[in-house]
């Protein structure tokens, strides 16, 4: 098993260690000859699941990639550890990122050049794991057909609404059809406030999924605001699109897209 490659595209690595370091602490990373993907672990405590897909080509070069499994390496990391290791990079043109091993321990290890005469190597523990392990831990955001997949308002404007919504109630019910209009409301014993949005666009999500052709049928999640929140503000890149997925009584799964960035968030149905 080999990993080793120069890391050019360190600036968007760490946006996208930041977006999920602020959601959770462990993380999976699977390296593949084309894409690397970052899974956050859910928790009892912290539900949310989260996948980054990111070509390969966008952060490095000069890639070597060998393993048993097709030339896919899966492991699991401590993300702030790995955030905190390319954040104190951002100034060095020079890095290398290898798995290596010292004794019996891997570590995904980060070779910096600051100087011809000087080199810094961070060291961070990984756990390399089976692809039967990965595949049954159930860390990727639901994929089934959707009752309704629409794109969401501009984010700013949308973020800002649900802030509000924050000083009113603990939970928002987000109902919308595949007629382009969409719904929000809060309720508590003082206010019951719906704001109401039309003329938004249901897209075919990627991989040609054919839109549901029933445009009168309504898909509606409830969601815990602060947990709604806290990923609209986890965003360390500007999307060009915003598709949420509206899973009825089960999750509302977000979809960002971005240049060679594809980022998926599955908000689990809230009974509050």
């Amino acid at each position: 098993m080999r990993f080793r490659a120069q890391l050019h595209g360190k600036e968007t690595l760490l946006r996208l260690l930041t977006s999920i370091e602020r959601l959770g602490k462990t993380a999976y990373l699977v390296l593949s000859p084309t894409m690397i993907q970052l899974y956050l672990i859910p928790s009892m405590s912290n539900p949310l699941k989260m996948r980054i897909d990111v070509e390969l080509s966008l952060l490095f070069n000069d890639v070597v990639l060998q393993s048993l499994t097709d030339n896919i390496i899966y492991m699991e990391l401590d993300i702030s550890y790995f955030a905190s290791s390319i954040r104190s990079a951002q100034k060095i043109q020079d890095i290398i990122i290898s798995l290596t091993k010292k004794g019996n321990f891997p570590f995904l290890s980060l070779q910096l050049k600051p100087s011809a005469d000087i080199k810094i190597v961070q060291d961070i523990p990984v756990n390399i794991i089976g692809k039967d392990e990965f595949e049954n831990s159930l860390v990727s955001p639901l994929a089934d057909p959707a009752d309704v997949q629409i794109c969401l308002p501009p984010i700013k404007l949308f973020y800002n609404l649900i802030e509000r919504y924050r000083n009113i109630g603990s939970s928002c019910l987000i109902a919308a059809n595949m007629n382009g209009q969409m719904s929000v409301k809060v309720e508590s014993m003082d206010a019951n406030i719906t704001t109401f949005f039309s003329q938004l666009v249901n897209p075919p999500m990627r991989n040609e999924q054919t839109v549901i052709s029933d445009s009168g049928k309504i898909g509606e999640v409830t969601l815990d605001i602060r947990r709604f929140l806290k990923i609209l503000s986890s965003y360390a890149l500007t999307p060009q699109k915003v598709v949420a997925c509206l899973f009825s009584k089960q999750a509302l799964v977000l979809h960002v897209l971005s240049d060679g960035i594809y980022i998926t968030y599955e908000i689990p149905h809230s009974e509050i």
